[in-house]
């Protein structure tokens, strides 16, 4: 017996494709009738009033709060699918521990190929020293211990990436409808 997945967590360093990935993972869920919703970090940070910054301990309060939201939309039935950065091991273990059918999926991506992609203007400021508290530059991204897949994002298209992650998921997921 497989057991069933609550929640989808795709956690890699900025620009590895979390929320491309996400998004294609929707898609391919909503032709099987399965419900879920994106909870993407970036989009979830500009919900709340009070703004977090992107300091440590700024980042662990967003996933505390990402956490929240995915265990109350899992509760209601409807399969969070969260891209989040993830950077601390630990934090990852408490949401493990905190969330039955907790999946993680880590989108593996080397310096050089996530500063090609970074269209968010992160990478070459925090290498130049011109900005602070980026993951993976002056923040030290942890790499998952416990990820129930390891994809290497830099070596593998989307389409390749989304039938890896399909072919893991599916069979939890088909538990769910019988």
């Amino acid at each position: 017996m497989t057991t069933s997945i609550s929640s989808i967590w795709i956690i890699g360093l900025s620009s590895a494709g979390k929320s491309t990935i996400a998004k294609r993972l929707a898609d391919r869920l909503q032709t099987i009738g399965r419900a879920s919703v994106i909870v993407d970090g970036t989009e979830v940070r500009d919900l709340f009033d009070k703004k977090l910054g992107y300091d440590p301990q700024s980042r662990r309060k967003q996933t505390d709060r990402i956490k929240k939201l995915a265990s109350w939309i899992s509760g209601n039935g409807v399969l969070p699918i969260v891209a989040i950065i993830h950077p601390f091991e630990d934090d990852r273990e408490v949401c493990r521990r905190e969330m039955p059918g907790y999946f993680e999926i880590f989108l593996d991506c080397d310096i050089k190929t996530l500063t090609a992609r970074d269209n968010k203007n992160l990478y070459m400021p925090a290498l130049k020293g011109e900005k602070k508290h980026v993951v993976g530059i002056d923040i030290p991204y942890e790499q998952p211990k416990n990820a129930d897949l390891v994809i290497d994002s830099a070596n593998s298209d989307a389409d390749e990436i989304l039938e890896l992650i399909w072919t893991k998921v599916l069979p939890h997921l088909q538990e769910d409808a019988a």
